[in-house]
């Protein structure tokens, strides 16, 4: 299994920022931070489940944050 990482999700504003925070929950992710205000979350998790996460409706990128 690969080694977790720190993720930045930077999300459309489509979907409330719950909605997204519990769907990553859902895939592995553990969440550090939500940042409503600019609509990112930071969380970490695996190269494979950022993969998986980019499929999430108002998910719009997933970019590390090294």
């Amino acid at each position: 299994m690969s080694a977790k990482q720190t993720w930045i999700i930077l999300t459309s504003g489509d979907e409330p920022m719950q909605s997204i925070s519990d769907q990553l929950k859902e895939k592995g992710f553990t969440i550090d931070s939500t940042l409503d205000a600019i609509g990112q979350i930071i969380a970490k998790g695996t190269e494979d489940m950022k993969d998986k996460a980019k499929n999430i409706k108002g998910v719009s990128d997933i970019i590390s944050s090294q």
